[in-house]
């Protein structure tokens, strides 16, 4: 396939699949006879007919006047403007003569005329009036009573103009896309139609640029909260993810590999020189055999999670892999929001030590293991070993308690410690269903339900964090299934 070079000219096309000003390139000719304008499924959107079939109604060249890209301040509106083709197919022309017969077959304009054929006065002297001027019908409006300078006249717009001042108030370059009550403002100043407002918000609302570039700083409401339900044993669903790059380590490391136990929230962290989907299976591998197989690994949507060595070695394994949401962290939402406490745990360990980080890293394991986990009410060792691990403080304690604490016998001890784990475990089950309850009635207050069918058209949020002038939303796409 060969490239032909164009020169790029900006149109006015109206069509039934789409109606605006387009950049184009113009050629000669195209190969194929009876085509004289490609339209692409960009402009089309939505409305392309995935059919093989040709459109018909060919548009004459005379309502699109050519404009060149970087010199069309000097043609006039006549020259870059064309108004939509009524139903014979003619082009509607910009003239006197063909807005005043416009607007006297326009069945929506009838009481305008009434109102102006009542006016004896002429123009009148109340806030508005209709009046008749070199057969123009005309609306006087004085948006403050009492304030004759403030009075404009207005050209009484028929349906058939509408849509082409809407768009020159709104989508045009010099108008800028502002909201329904500058764009409303901007047409009262010159022109006026009944139920005027009512099409301007409904322009506005509808707005394909609008609606994909979003307002500024606009707040998408979130949806209800589905937590993760309270249920399995330890080690049955696990989350995975990879932090980095970090600072390089004189063991060249990088990177780390992060695991935690669904139910436990016991975490685990493996450094990495890198997160190859060769050198992440092989942490995995590692991790199994200390913790056993899980049911499910849950991971984002990344190229190394993503790899099919990846999914063999899990399904080699008799492991179901489940993937996050794209653009959504919060699905694995305990584990990103482990990793600000592991980030900030590691800098006050290199702070404090003067070491490299990933010398640090059991260290804080065992801290954050041995730590109270709030919506639990237990340390995740507690849950996962069914008793509290020796740490410094209770190496202190039983300093001081030399020769004072009873000797267990080692059925005694196994029996102590799964009667602790199993009530442990029921406890931290409903600490943790309270606990996702309480949040999500904080988060739903502000969340907005969503249904979703398959068909419908939705536009996708799409994160921009390198731009602020690109397109937030992408689309429109179609729903093909529910999940």
């Amino acid at each position: 396939m060969s490239f032909v070079p164009a020169p790029l000219h900006r149109i006015w096309v109206q069509s039934e699949l789409a109606s605006g000003f387009f950049s184009v390139g113009v050629r000669p000719s195209f190969p194929i006879n009876g085509v004289d304008f490609i339209m692409g499924n960009d402009i089309a959107g939505g409305g392309v007919d995935l059919s093989e079939s040709v459109i018909g109604s060919i548009l004459e060249k005379d309502v699109m006047p050519c404009t060149d890209e970087g010199d069309n301040g000097a043609l006039e509106l006549a020259q870059s403007v064309v108004e939509p083709a009524p139903e014979s197919g003619a082009p509607f022309l910009l003239t006197r003569e063909a807005l005043v017969k416009a607007q006297k077959e326009d069945p929506s304009l009838v009481k305008c005329f009434t109102a102006a054929a009542q006016d004896k006065g002429g123009e009148g002297s109340k806030k508005q009036t209709f009046f008749i001027w070199e057969g123009l019908l005309m609306r006087k409006w004085t948006p403050r009573p009492g304030e004759d300078w403030s009075t404009v006249r207005q050209i009484v717009v028929p349906t058939s103009l509408r849509r082409h001042v809407l768009q020159l108030a709104h989508d045009h370059a010099w108008s800028g896309h502002l909201g329904v009550t500058k764009t409303y403002d901007r047409i009262l100043q010159h022109f006026f139609w009944p139920a005027m407002k009512a099409d301007v918000v409904q322009f506005c609302n509808t707005c394909h640029t609008c609606q994909l570039v979003g307002k500024p700083n606009q707040a998408v409401p979130p949806t209800p909260l589905r937590p993760i339900p309270a249920v399995g044993e330890p080690f049955e669903h696990i989350l995975v993810d990879c932090v980095g790059p970090l600072p390089k380590t004189w063991a060249g490391n990088q990177f780390l590999l992060t695991i935690m136990c669904v139910s436990t929230r016991f975490p685990e962290a493996i450094p990495l020189r890198r997160i190859t989907t060769a050198s992440i299976t092989k942490a995995l591998v590692k991790f199994f055999t200390t913790f056993g197989l899980p049911k499910t690994v849950q991971t984002d949507q990344g190229t190394n999670f993503m790899s099919r060595e990846f999914k063999r070695t899990l399904q080699s394994f008799g492991v179901s892999h489940s993937v996050s949401s794209a653009y959504h962290p919060e699905s694995q939402g305990a584990l990103e929001r482990w990793h600000q406490t592991l980030k900030a745990m590691l800098s006050k360990y290199c702070h404090d030590t003067g070491k490299s980080w990933d010398e640090g890293v059991p260290f804080v394991l065992f801290a954050i293991r041995d730590a109270k986990q709030e919506s639990l009410e237990f340390s995740p060792a507690t849950l996962v070993f069914g008793h509290d691990v020796r740490g410094p403080l209770k190496v202190l304690k039983e300093s001081f308690l030399s020769g004072c604490v009873p000797k267990t016998n080692v059925v005694e001890f196994v029996k102590t410690c799964k009667d602790r784990w199993q009530r442990a475990a029921s406890l931290a089950k409903e600490a943790l269903c309270v606990s996702q309850a309480n949040m999500k009635r904080r988060f739903d207050q502000k969340a907005v339900e969503r249904q979703f069918q398959p068909g419908d058209k939705v536009l996708v949020l799409l994160p921009v964090p390198n731009s602020a002038l690109m397109a937030r939303f992408s689309g429109p796409y179609m729903i093909a299934k529910s999940v």
